[in-house]
């Protein structure tokens, strides 16, 4: 279905808001939601000596709101259920995007979040990028503005990552890009059949492979890196010919790691700014008396984490020109919208937890676990304790997402299952700070095994620290009613 043609008819986080529309009840000509992937408050904290006085977290903090006691309430805390959280201000039982993936226990398939086969790429040939809102159960703040305005109010999405575009945009959004493996932004057939020209203008400049030919150089003097690790430590791949260390030649990177390694890098941050002033411009939002929403997602924060660390030099980096280049951005929206005009506010979507690793060597004893290794230690322990006339061998079948599917003939056993779980110390050191809970309810409904279709009492509850970083979610979600609504999509 092109969104296009078709046209429409009818708090979690520590959040920085940015209160830039003169008048309390003044309505704002453009809203800007800004999503920083895998940011842990304590960045705030920790960098805020270092942020420049003209950066955007700088002005945040300073002239606009910083509400800190803020917490996830939902499992897991993953980019696609945060973006959607945030974005429609309700919890993954309501909107659906449970996690990154699911499975799907009626066809044992694998769904991804934003995945949509009834739409085509536009702008790349991946099949990667037959995205759409589709799996989206609830309707967005964008899509609020939509209606509200009549349809006469724009929505726009752009990211690095096709779910930090697509969930931000809504269902009635204009246009939603992202990157694909050559670094160049697409969309889908939801939206439109062609890119937009100033967009193919765009990619035909190859930024990418503009900005990789200046390497990754800090922002500072390297003495001033204290409150993050030594540049050199073994808690990091070697992906600069070979060291960790700075200056990186990204060009040699790439030919090691391939394209989109570069969207681990400022570089992915850059990118994303310079379509989001692009749209910006090219499509007049903040520009007339209709309200207009766009949404900025940056994931290279998170790509980042995830390949050095919360407490490598090259996150501390990244944060400090992030904060330029969120400067810039609002005083392009100042200059473009007007001081008085717009509403930003910012936050994350989860954030992350320590290197194990670099927790061990500091006394802590705690190591990784591979999901095959807890599924092969559990079935075992299962096994061993689970007095039943049925051979239990392999009940459990796989986890995914931190959730713990079992196969059908071991679903008549569930709650036995959970019980074993919930005693099986080993899960509760599988990563720092991360603890097996198991949820049992008294009194299951008689339709629970068929409405589920998987035994998923046990969950996985992992302290993938959420904004603040010093406080895990405390209210847990029915693993049942977490689960139930991504295996009937066509409820």
């Amino acid at each position: 279905m092109q969104h296009q043609k078709r046209r429409f008819r009818g708090a979690i986080g520590a959040i920085l808001i940015s209160s830039v529309f003169s008048g309390l009840w003044a309505q704002p000509k453009l809203v800007v939601q800004v999503v920083v992937d895998q940011m842990r408050a304590e960045y705030l904290i920790r960098f805020n000596e270092q942020f420049a006085r003209d950066g955007g977290f700088r002005i945040l903090l300073d002239s606009g709101f910083n509400y800190a006691n803020t917490h996830y309430n939902f499992i897991p805390t993953y980019t696609g259920p945060g973006h959607a959280s945030i974005s429609t201000g309700t919890t993954p039982k309501y909107h659906g995007i449970v996690a990154n993936d699911w499975l799907d226990g009626r066809s044992n398939y694998e769904m991804y979040c934003a995945e949509d086969t009834t739409v085509s790429p536009v702008g790349t040939v991946e099949s990667s990028s037959k995205r759409s809102p589709k799996n989206l159960r609830a309707l967005t703040f964008s899509d609020g503005i939509k209606l509200h305005t009549n349809n006469q109010g724009k929505s726009f999405g752009v990211s690095v990552k096709d779910r930090g575009a697509i969930f931000p945009g809504g269902h009635f959004a204009d246009g939603a890009y992202w990157l694909d493996g050559g670094m160049h932004f697409v969309t889908s057939s939801y939206y439109t059949d062609e890119l937009p020209g100033y967009v193919d203008k765009y990619n035909s400049k190859e930024n990418a492979m503009v900005l990789m030919k200046r390497g990754w150089k800090l922002e500072m003097a390297t003495r001033k890196y204290t409150n993050s690790l030594e540049d050199e430590n073994p808690y990091e791949p070697k992906y600069n010919e070979g060291s960790s260390s700075f200056p990186y030649n990204l060009e040699a990177m790439v030919q090691l790691k391939g394209l989109s390694m570069l969207k681990n890098t400022p570089i992915g941050n850059e990118l994303v700014l310079e379509m989001a002033e692009l749209i910006l411009n090219e499509e007049d939002l903040g520009q007339d008396e209709y309200t207009d929403f766009l949404g900025v997602s940056f994931s290279s924060p998170d790509y980042a984490g995830h390949t050095w660390g919360v407490r490598s030099r090259e996150v501390h980096d990244m944060y400090l020109k992030l904060d330029a280049q969120l400067g810039q951005f609002i005083r392009t929206l100042d200059k473009k919208v007007g001081k008085g005009n717009y509403i930003l506010y910012l936050t994350a979507d989860h954030g992350a937890s320590e290197n194990p690793n670099h927790l061990a060597d500091g006394g802590y004893g705690v190591r990784n676990y591979a999901n095959a290794d807890v599924v092969t230690q559990l079935n075992d322990r299962i096994v061993n304790e689970l007095d039943v006339q049925v051979n239990m061998e392999n009940a459990v079948a796989k986890i995914i997402n931190h959730h713990i599917y079992l196969n059908d003939w071991a679903k008549p056993y569930t709650l036995e299952i959970a019980k074993i779980t919930e005693q099986m110390i080993l899960l509760s050191t599988c990563i720092p700070q991360m603890k097996f809970v198991v949820q049992v309810r008294k009194h299951l409904p008689r339709n629970f095994m068929k409405v589920t279709k998987v035994a998923l009492e046990a969950i996985l509850f992992s302290n993938y620290n959420p904004i603040p970083f010093s406080t895990a979610p405390t209210a847990l979600l029915m693993a049942a009613a977490t689960l139930t609504i991504p295996m009937s999509p066509s409820l």
